[in-house]
């Protein structure tokens, strides 16, 4: 589940040439370890290492703490990222700027900090970048056998994963995808609405995570959109989204079910229990939206699953 090298070097890239190249003669093993490259305006280069947060010394060190020496994060950094990370085409990504992040080639994700704007039209956007942070995407990670079994042992239902912020609910769900198009079983029809780009990352229409033969995806339809559109447009037999638990996304899920389209989603909770003080969410379980709980278990990717017995 480690980022390599080249990886590594595809995602920064996005990054100054001279920075770029002292990133770039980090030693290997850190360069592979590496899950995110952090500038902060006026703070050492920070490397996140997944157990904890390293910075960038002289001579392309990697040291637990700041060293006086090391490189800092001046503005002409921070801003020639984002420009590069736009194409120089700053205008061209307002949508994203908004969401708060770009998707680069490779699927490597750029979060943006700055500050808050309201356009002429009434949207959102961001400007004055005062922070970024380069979240290198992970190779495709194989599904755990455990929940193929699962789906053979109960069949296929409507899914909510679930698990604590971080516990890997979103990559889980990308194998889910990968194993339903993949023709392990058979080529199911799969829809993927992709909120925030964080599934399939898609760099010009291209998912840069490998879904399967048979996934289309609907890039930063909100749910209610996109799941409707889905369900009209393109028969899928399943729909994917990410973290439900809102009163909006009550409406799409009744569609869906009338309309005999399954639905796999994640939701943010330790297990069952933890669900069921959302009052959105234990509606949907009471009223038998979803069948099926698979629950992540926090930095091991360890799935275990429920069948929700009499849920229709």
């Amino acid at each position: 589940m480690m980022c390599d090298v080249q990886a590594f070097a595809q995602a920064v890239r996005v990054v100054p040439r001279a920075l770029r190249q002292q990133l770039l003669d980090i030693e290997p093993q850190w360069r592979q370890r590496c899950q995110e490259v952090r500038l902060q305006m006026g703070a050492p280069v920070g490397l996140f290492m997944g157990q904890g947060l390293y910075f960038l010394g002289p001579d392309s060190r990697v040291l637990p703490r700041p060293h006086p020496d090391g490189p800092v994060a001046r503005s002409e950094v921070i801003q020639g990222t984002v420009k590069t990370a736009c194409e120089y085409s700053l205008y061209s990504y307002q949508r994203e700027i908004a969401q708060g992040f770009v998707t680069i080639q490779g699927g490597h994700r750029i979060g943006l900090a700055g500050k808050y704007i309201q356009t002429a039209a009434g949207e959102h956007s961001m400007q004055e970048f005062s922070a970024v942070n380069i979240r290198i995407a992970r190779g495709d990670i194989p599904l755990c056998q455990e929940v193929p079994a699962f789906y053979r042992r109960y069949g296929m239902g409507s899914t909510l994963v679930v698990g604590p912020p971080g516990s890997g609910k979103t990559t889980l769900l990308r194998g889910i995808i990968r194993w339903l198009c993949g023709g392990q079983e058979r080529y199911y029809k799969v829809a993927v609405i992709d909120e925030r780009g964080e599934i399939a990352n898609c760099f010009y229409g291209q998912p840069q995570n490998d879904l399967g033969a048979s996934a289309f995806v609907f890039s930063y339809f909100d749910k209610v959109r996109g799941l409707e559109q889905a369900v009209r447009t393109m028969s899928p037999d399943i729909a994917i989204c990410d973290e439900i638990g809102s009163q909006q996304d009550i409406l799409p899920l009744q569609r869906c079910a009338v309309s005999g389209v399954q639905v796999i989603a994640t939701a943010h909770g330790r297990d069952l229990e933890d669900l069921q003080r959302n009052p959105v969410l234990r509606d949907l379980l009471r009223q038998g939206y979803f069948q099926r709980i698979l629950q992540v278990e926090p930095g091991s990717f360890a799935v275990t699953g429920r069948f929700l017995e009499g849920a229709s």
